[in-house]
């Protein structure tokens, strides 16, 4: 890269960059002004759980305990 080639994280931070300094010459907040929290009436975080982890956890308790149990029946000789 010897400055000859567009970047597109160079091109992404100077804009940023040329923005930021209009806000400052309009006398406004910052670009990353997070003091001001967002005010979005209403807003939900959308349904987008899934039962995934909870039936791996399940798989996992039930090889565990089928694990043990062979182990054990293993040492009182009923499985060969």
């Amino acid at each position: 890269m010897g400055g000859d080639e567009s970047d597109v994280f160079s091109t992404a931070q100077g804009f940023q960059g040329i923005v930021a300094y209009q806000l400052f010459l309009d006398g406004k907040s910052s670009l990353y002004d997070l003091s001001q929290p967002l005010e979005r009436e209403g807003a939900r975080l959308p349904e987008t759980a899934t039962s995934f982890y909870t039936i791996l956890a399940l798989g996992l308790l039930m090889a565990a305990l089928g694990t043990g149990y062979y182990l054990a029946a293993r040492n009182r000789k009923i499985i060969a």
